[in-house]
């Protein structure tokens, strides 16, 4: 199994599509590449790991609206959003939808490096946290009604005495 991190890249021009795949192999990434927002909403999964790059202005959906699709079915995909002609409006809309950053077209090479590279931090932060999240969630989950109450006083600052008054002992 591969389990390198994935570059999901959306862009209607072709040959930004090609260039993209390219670096992705540079820098020894895998990558998937879909022509509209649509496309790539059909075939992504959110157990993959990785960075989306998405133009804003595409046929259909923008990417507003794609964004505002990910979050609304719970996915928090680190997004780099690239654009050929970006306004400050739709780059702090981009920033509030939580896009990692938002590049002019032509970009520097060096400065998508960046951003992908802190794109894909962000999500094996995520990735660890909700592991983390689901280890402690499967043993809390273990623990008998007593020690779910001697947890919840001890959480609570309270002593074991104070257990002890409380049922009654």
């Amino acid at each position: 199994m591969d389990d390198r991190p994935r570059l999901f890249l959306v862009d209607d021009d072709p040959s930004v599509l090609d260039s993209l795949r390219t670096l992705a192999q540079t820098l020894g990434l895998r990558s998937e590449t879909y022509a509209g927002a649509e496309e790539f909403l059909a075939e992504f999964r959110d157990d993959e790991h990785g960075c989306l790059i998405v133009d804003v202005r595409m046929a259909g959906m923008t990417v507003l609206e794609l964004q505002a699709k990910l979050v609304s079915g719970g996915c928090s995909i680190p997004t780099i959003v690239i654009t050929g002609h970006g306004d400050i409006a739709m780059s702090v809309q981009a920033m509030k939808a939580c896009a990692v950053t938002m590049l002019e077209k032509p970009f520097e090479v060096n400065e998508l490096v960046a951003a992908i590279r802190q794109a894909l931090g962000q999500d094996a932060k995520r990735r660890r946290e909700q592991k983390h999240s689901a280890v402690f969630k499967q043993k809390m989950s273990q623990l008998t009604d007593d020690e779910r109450q001697v947890l919840d006083f001890v959480a609570r600052g309270k002593t074991s005495q104070a257990l002890c008054k409380h049922n009654g002992r």
